[in-house]
C-alpha cells in the first residue's frame, strides 16, 4: 500500500482524462509514477556506475562525486545506467471490443490501454531500457526490435496512436510469428480485454514458455462489464460481429457476474505458471498494475 499511497498523491483520473492528447496523458501518468517511485522502496534498484561528466546547473547534489572533487577541486557528477539486458515487448489489443465505454468510465478501454502503454514505454525510455510494441488486430502490426533510443520511442508512440479496428483479434498469429521472433528471456506484456475463450491462448503461452519468457496479462475492462447493469430492458450489440440481443439485466445479472468471475479466474490460472494476471479497470488509476509490473521487472533482472 505504501507504493500506491505515494503515487496517488500525484495522480487524478479526472485530470488524466481531461488532457487533450495521448502524449500529454502518458507524460502525466509516467511522471506521477516516477514521483511516487522516488519516495518508494523501488528507488535506486539495479543502478550501476557508468562515468563522470562536469557538474551543470540542475544536476542533483546527490550525484556529485565528492571523492573526485577532493582530488581535482572540480565538481563532477556520476552518470548511471540501468542494466538493459531485459527487453520488454508490449502487445496491445486493438480489436473492436476495446472501443467500449460505459457512463461509469471516463475513457474507452482502448484509450485507457493506450495511455497506460505509452506511460510504460516512456518510463522504460527514461530508464534506458529496451522495449518494443506490436498492435494486435485482424493482423499483427510491424514487430520492431526492442530499443531504448528516443528516436524509436517517437515512432512507437506514433504507432500507438492508431485507432481500434472493427475486427476480431488474431490470437493465432500472435502465437505464431510474434512468439517465434521475440528475444528469449524477455518480458511480454499483453494488454487486452480478452474477449476470447482462454483455451485459445494455450498456444501463445506454451510458445513463450519454451523461450523462457515471462508473461503478464493486463486485463482491461470497463466497470459495467464486471458489474453489469441495473437498468430496465436494454439492447446489447456485440461490437465485433454486430449481433444484437434485447435483455432484461435484472433476470440475468447474477449469472453474468458469475461467468465474468469464472472468466477472470480462468485467465489467471492459465497465465500464472509462467507469469501474472493483472486487472486494469477503466474507472481506476492503474497503480497496482504499475507496482506489480515494476516488481516483475526487478524479479526478472535478479534471475539473469
Amino acid at each position: 500500500m505504501f507504493y500506491e499511497d505515494k503515487i496517488s498523491d500525484y495522480l487524478s483520473l479526472e485530470e488524466l482524462s481531461s488532457l487533450p492528447n495521448l502524449e500529454l496523458q502518458a507524460r502525466y501518468l509516467a511522471e506521477g509514477i516516477e514521483n511516487g517511485i522516488h519516495r518508494s522502496p523501488f528507488r535506486g534498484s539495479n543502478v550501476e556506475f557508468k562515468e563522470h561528466r562536469k557538474y551543470a546547473n540542475g544536476d542533483r547534489i546527490s550525484d556529485i562525486d565528492w571523492k573526485a572533487y577532493a582530488r581535482t577541486d572540480r565538481l563532477h557528477v556520476r552518470l548511471r545506467e540501468e542494466d538493459t539486458n531485459l527487453a520488454t515487448y508490449f502487445v496491445l489489443d486493438r480489436s473492436a471490443s476495446m472501443d467500449f465505454k460505459s457512463d461509469k468510465a471516463a475513457l474507452t478501454k482502448y484509450r485507457f490501454a493506450q495511455i497506460v502503454t505509452a506511460a510504460m514505454l516512456l518510463y522504460l525510455s527514461r530508464q534506458h531500457d529496451a522495449s518494443a510494441l506490436t498492435l494486435l488486430g485482424e493482423t499483427l502490426s510491424e514487430m520492431p526490435r526492442p530499443s531504448s533510443s528516443s528516436h524509436k520511442l517517437l515512432h512507437t508512440l506514433s504507432l500507438l496512436s492508431t485507432e481500434p479496428t472493427d475486427k476480431n483479434a488474431d490470437w493465432e498469429e500472435l502465437a505464431g510469428d510474434f512468439a517465434r521472433n521475440v528475444r528469449s528471456r524477455s518480458l511480454i506484456v499483453v494488454i487486452s480485454d480478452f474477449t476470447i475463450d482462454p483455451v485459445r491462448l494455450h498456444p501463445l503461452i506454451e510458445a513463450l514458455r519454451q523461450k523462457k519468457c515471462e508473461l503478464l496479462f493486463f486485463h482491461v475492462f470497463d466497470p459495467a462489464e464486471r458489474d453489469f447493469y441495473d437498468e430496465s430492458t436494454i439492447k446489447f450489440e456485440e461490437m465485433e460481429t454486430g449481433n444484437r440481443m434485447i435483455l432484461t439485466p435484472e433476470l440475468i445479472k447474477d449469472d453474468y457476474r458469475k461467468l465474468f468471475r469464472e472468466h477472470t479466474i480462468a485467465l489467471s490460472n492459465l497465465v500464472t505458471p509462467t507469469g501474472s494476471y493483472l486487472p486494469l479497470v477503466t474507472d481506476q488509476l492503474p497503480l497496482k498494475v504499475f507496482g506489480a509490473w515494476i516488481k516483475q521487472r526487478e524479479k526478472e533482472r535478479r534471475r539473469r
